[in-house]
């Protein structure tokens, strides 16, 4: 099936008055600020054009290549290629980037603003990236009331709002998608009335607590969470708003990345409900956190993070390239981790439980 990328390549050609701002496109605006473009485009108000920022990063990043680290999707900088290009997106104006990495505090937050030619700033959060931190920040969400990626975030809508004018459209993927939601509702609600949809795209939800408050009760109706067919990251925790199910041409965690989601002419093509896989994944690791105090929850990612740090690496890139022997010894320190394995039994356990009660449904 097609993806976005196709897409880039059907309406490349075609202005925003010929064809509006869509669906795709909508996700397309949430995909530039992937890469770190420190230096390239202006921390303040002023404006380069995506045609300026993407040439001006390939041209400092000669070895790029067309991957941003181990798990980011290989389609994005093609994509942003694509689009430098294209007579559609090539004169769009990009503001306000930021890239934050604190080790100390487990921070990592990453957002730029995009001007649709509609007149909308798009806000759009960058989820996790390579770095360690930034995995165990993500982590985190199921354990800490408010991470500092969240603070940043509400943080940097503040700062968009004032800095800019006319309607918004706060976005985000994955992790993204979460500082998008929580942004939106943490604001006050002269921020909130610019606001016009929040697009949190396979990003993690929230403790149950989050959804009690007015901040969300308010920007509720505002808010859709686009997942794939077979989400599992997307369904973690609780989800918020309107849950919007995507076809994907990639199962399971592959499916995260929304360059695998189908495309038809200018939209997603949507599925009335999640696969069973993804329902019985789902229940059994949202019951399997449910069966953990906030404490155990606290070791647990501690016990992986710690192991993951031990080995020097700064990057889940790095991580990757240990040799054999540094992997077994490492994959041993993992097997010993008590809330590990004690999760991972659990989780298994939850999992047949599940699919045998899906089964004699």
């Amino acid at each position: 099936m097609a993806n976005a990328l196709d897409y880039v390549d059907w309406r490349g050609d075609l202005s925003f008055d010929t064809v509006p701002v869509n669906e795709i496109d909508k996700y397309i605006f949430t995909c530039i600020g992937k890469p770190d473009y420190t230096g390239i485009i202006p921390a303040d108000d002023k404006t380069v054009t995506v045609n300026e920022a993407v040439g001006s990063y390939f041209a400092t990043h000669e070895d790029a290549g067309d991957k941003l680290g181990l798990i980011a999707s290989a389609s994005t900088l093609p994509m942003l290629r694509k689009i430098a290009l294209s007579d559609r997106f090539r004169n769009i104006k990009l503001s306000g980037f930021i890239n934050k990495i604190v080790v100390e505090k487990t921070e990592q937050f990453s957002a730029l603003t995009v001007f649709s030619p509609d007149g909308v700033k798009y806000v759009s959060f960058r989820g996790t990236d390579d770095t360690i931190v930034g995995w165990k920040e993500n982590c985190e969400l199921a354990v800490k009331e408010v991470v500092p990626a969240q603070s940043d975030a509400k943080a940097y809508l503040e700062w968009a709002a004032e800095t800019y004018d006319g309607p918004i459209i706060v976005c985000g993927h994955s992790k993204g998608g979460n500082l998008a939601v929580y942004a939106a509702c943490t604001v006050s609600e002269e921020i909130q009335d610019r606001i016009l949809e929040v697009n949190c795209y396979d990003g993690p939800g929230f403790m149950p607590a989050f959804l009690e408050t007015e901040g969300y009760k308010r920007m509720k109706d505002k808010i859709t969470t686009f997942v794939p067919y077979m989400s599992i990251v997307g369904m973690l925790l609780t989800q918020v708003g309107r849950l919007d199910v995507i076809q994907a041409s990639d199962a399971g965690a592959a499916g995260h990345d929304g360059f695998t989601w189908d495309v038809f002419r200018d939209r997603f093509i949507h599925r009335p409900e999640l696969s069973d896989a993804s329902k019985i994944f789902n229940a059994a690791i949202d019951e399997a956190i449910a069966d953990m105090d906030s404490d155990e929850r606290r070791e647990l990612v501690e016990e992986i993070f710690d192991v993951l740090t031990s080995t020097g690496a700064f990057t889940l890139s790095e991580f990757s390239e240990q040799s054999l022997r540094k992997s077994l010894e490492l994959a041993n320190q993992f097997r010993k981790a008590p809330e590990l394995r004690s999760f991972l039994l659990s989780l298994a356990g939850k999992g047949i439980k599940s699919a045998r009660n899906k089964k004699s449904l």
